[in-house]
This record gives C-alpha cells, structure tokens and sequence, in this order.
C-alpha cells in the first residue's frame, strides 16, 4: 500500500483545496450517481510524483478518466509556456464544459431569486447607508481597487456593488432565457463575477437592502442566505480552476508533479486505502 501525504507536508492545505475542487470538476453534471471524492498519494517508485485517485458514486469509466486527465494535462501544459493567468481562463473553460449542467441548473434557480431583488424587480438598486463597523469585510482585491471600506469609501463601494448586481441580473437572465445550450463563453463571466461578489459585505448588504418586500399568496420571497448559497455554487467553478492551475504551478515549481500512468481497472476496490467513506471502486491515473 502507498503512504498517503503526512500531516506534516509543507503543502498539505493545498492539496485539500484541490482535491475538493478536483472533485467538484470530476462529478461534472451533478447527481447523486455522479458524486465524487479524491486523494493524492506519494508515489513508492518516486516520492517527486503524487498519485491521484479518484471515484465516484456511479463508477468510473474510461471516457471521464480520459476528460479528467486531459483538464490536469492541459493545465500542466499551459503552465510551461503561458502565464498563469491564461492558465486559469483555460481550465475554466475546460471546467466549465464538464460541469455546464449543473451550472446552468444552479444559474436558472439563481435567477428565479434575483427577481425579488431590485424595484420592482428592475435594475434600480437603493442604497443603503454605511453598514457598521463589524460588517466591513472586503475581498483583497476591492481594498487594493478602492481601500478599506469606510464613511469616505462607502458610495464607491456601493457603485461598484450596484455595477455588479446588476450584471450579476443581467447574465443570468440571458443564460436562464437562451434557446441553446449555454456555450462556456456565457457562463464563465458569470462564474468570475460569483467569485468576486463572494466575500463582499457591501454586496450583501445592497441584497437584503433590496429584497423586495411584497407579501403575495403563494409567492415565497428569497432570503439572503438562499441566495447567498447559490452564488456559492456557481463560484466554485472559478474557485476550482483557480485552486487546479495554482496547485499544479507550486508543484512544477518544487519539482514534483502529478502522475499521469493509465492504471484503470474498474473492478479494483481500494478502499482501504482511502481517506473519505465512498461507495464505488476507486482508479488511480
């Protein structure tokens, strides 16, 4: 049996992170028969190389070791001859045409939600006047845009909240009502912009500020958390691109990297080796 990674690995928050998002990538559509769970191995023949194991609810089969297995070799790849930040838009899309279903499925109960969210569920958003001094958490990169929220920054940070809920609106509105299949163009913007929302305090403010009020029969008005959640699902597709691409970029620069060997046998049970409680046979690639 292979020696999982110790606590004591230097990159051991790292490889968690990516092994959650690994799994998110590899259920793709979504579905109980689709969960999955993943662990990373140091090699026995070499410890440079970590073995990646995967499986899922439904079984492994060979076209979603080989799709899941191009996505890490594509990132691989990219990372040796373009930036990381090109990298990342890559995976994205990679990511996102694995997961388009249960994207788009997230997307379309998101924008059942937002509709209670505006005046009279236009694109006109109040603002509500400055939050308290315990709710002014911001993401790094709006403090480096605009500074620390506070009294002199506040209608900045409500311009640009209202800026991105109303796009926020406005893609899911065009994803939700489009004819076709979303291609990956549409919702990739709509996965950054979750990603940057996310953390936002402001943001959430300017929701509850604006959740409509209305007391109807039978309509059930969306509470902040309920749409909250559902951000977080879309995010996590950008998140998991970000997490794969930043990951594999630490690995090639301390010289370790991810073995790619095809060793799929679809009836090995590995269980006992494994970290999490799953109910399929493992593989391992």
């Amino acid at each position: 049996m292979r020696s999982p990674i110790i606590k004591s690995d230097p990159f051991v928050q790292e490889s968690r992170d990516f092994l959650d998002d690994f799994a998110l990538v590899a259920s793709g559509p979504g579905g109980p028969d689709n969960v999955c769970a993943a662990s990373i191995e140091i090699s026995e023949r070499d410890d440079r190389l970590l073995l990646l194991r995967v499986a899922r609810n439904g079984g492994i089969n060979k076209e979603m070791l080989c799709r899941l297995k191009g996505i890490v070799r594509s990132v691989i790849d990219n990372i040796s001859s373009v930036s990381e930040d090109q990298t990342r838009e890559e995976a994205l899309l990679e990511i996102i045409m694995r997961c388009r279903s249960s994207l788009v499925k997230h997307t379309n109960i998101l924008e059942r939600m937002l509709r209670f969210v505006g005046s009279h569920g236009s694109n006109q958003f109040n603002a509500p006047q400055i939050t308290s001094p315990d709710e002014r958490a911001e993401s790094l990169q709006d403090i480096e845009l605009l500074g620390l929220y506070c009294d002199a920054t506040h209608a900045s940070y409500m311009q640009l909240c209202r800026h991105r809920l109303k796009q926020l609106k406005e893609l899911v509105s065009r994803i939700s009502l489009s004819t076709i299949p979303s291609d990956s163009q549409d919702l990739a913007p709509l996965t950054k912009l979750a990603y940057q929302v996310r953390r936002s305090c402001t943001f959430k403010w300017l929701i509850t500020y604006n959740i409509s009020r209305l007391e109807k029969p039978f309509v059930i008005v969306p509470d902040l958390q309920g749409i909250l959640e559902r951000i977080e699902q879309i995010f996590r597709y950008y998140g998991a691109a970000v997490t794969l691409t930043a990951f594999l970029a630490k690995l090639q620069k301390l010289g370790r990297g991810v073995d790619q060997s095809h060793v799929y046998r679809e009836d090995q049970d590995i269980r006992a080796s494994f970290p999490y409680s799953c109910s399929g046979p493992l593989s391992r690639w």
